[in-house]
């Protein structure tokens, strides 16, 4: 029997984004931002995500997303939630996040 994938998220900042490995092998799995200032505070505008078909109903968004709001927190960073499935489904299940948005 085979083992379940393992998933990882790393951070690339030179494309802006946080993308998703399963057992090593990069996949499409991500999520875009771009950060900006707001006053004199940088954000994170977390402005897209997706999940590939095949990996989707996984919580693979969550997994990304979550990791996202962790970089954000470690860094002092502020996050506008541009995206919807962020603002709409993501962040009222995570409320532990919600001390990070602004917009």
């Amino acid at each position: 029997m085979a083992a379940p994938p393992r998933f990882q998220v790393v951070h690339e900042p030179a494309s802006s984004q946080f993308v998703l490995l399963v057992d090593g092998s990069r996949t499409q799995a991500c999520l875009q931002y771009e950060l900006r200032q707001i006053g004199d505070r940088t954000a994170m505008d977390m402005q897209h995500t997706f999940t590939p078909p095949a990996l989707r109903g996984q919580g693979i968004a969550a997994i990304i997303t979550s990791a996202a709001f962790d970089h954000a927190r470690a860094n002092g960073l502020l996050v506008v939630p541009s995206c919807s499935y962020i603002s709409d489904t993501f962040l009222p299940k995570h409320n532990q996040y919600a001390d990070l948005v602004t917009h």
